[in-house]
């Protein structure tokens, strides 16, 4: 019976400056099993685009959400709810600027955070 620990490995990890992944571009929010069902198409909508995409997959309530995109890091909260998945619209909330939130088309949101990332 033996055992090996590889101080050597261990030791060039501990020095190693922690790899953070980088902020997605938007955090999708949503409410309400129909908007579930349309909220996991846009999220790969924006994926197919180009577009940095989490999608809230635990449940909870829109405030709940909001604070796990908030401290994901992304720059938008995309919010679809029943409201929104009737005007046929998604709400996008910046995180990181005072901007306004906004009621856009799936398409008008994926230009503004494509626009953004290019920048």
């Amino acid at each position: 019976c033996g055992f090996a620990g590889g101080a050597e490995r261990v030791l060039a990890l501990m020095e190693a400056p922690a790899a953070h992944p980088p902020a997605p571009d938007a955090y999708v929010v949503h409410q309400g099993e129909a908007a579930s069902r349309y909220a996991f198409d846009a999220a790969e909508r924006m994926r197919e685009r180009g577009a940095a995409v989490v999608l809230h997959c635990g449940g909870g309530g829109f405030k709940s959400q909001m604070k796990k995109a908030d401290a994901s890091g992304a720059r938008y909260a995309i919010i679809i709810g029943d409201d929104e998945l009737q005007a046929n619209v998604v709400s996008v909330k910046p995180l990181r600027t005072e901007a306004p939130q906004l009621r856009v088309t799936l398409d008008a949101a994926i230009d503004q955070i494509r626009n953004i990332g290019d920048k």
